[in-house]
């Protein structure tokens, strides 16, 4: 349950900043799980999706790249193979009203 009571306090935090673009920095929690998705939806478009989550230690936020930026952020991955720990930093962040994802 305290975790459940840490994210509402991490939501509620982000709620406040809502309204516009945010920077956000973490550590990337698991390199094995960033993969490159082909989607489809209803309309037939094709978009390109990346999911992952990032930590600062004392909270964690799952992110959401989309098409370009999903590509081109894995790619770069790819090049450079790393064995310790990727600090990402985020800016110009659109939180969205609903706060379930980033």
């Amino acid at each position: 349950m305290e975790r459940g009571n840490q994210n509402r306090r991490i939501l509620q935090k982000f709620q406040c900043h809502a309204h516009g673009p945010q920077d956000v920095i973490g550590i990337i929690q698991s390199m094995d799980d960033i993969t490159l998705k082909d989607l489809v939806d209803r309309l037939g478009q094709r978009n390109l999706q990346t999911k992952f989550s990032i930590t600062n230690g004392s909270s964690n936020v799952n992110v959401t790249f989309w098409d370009a930026l999903a590509k081109s952020f894995v790619q770069q991955l790819k090049l450079r193979p790393v064995e310790e720990q990727v600090i990402i930093i985020i800016t110009s962040l659109l939180i969205p009203n609903d706060l379930t994802e980033l």
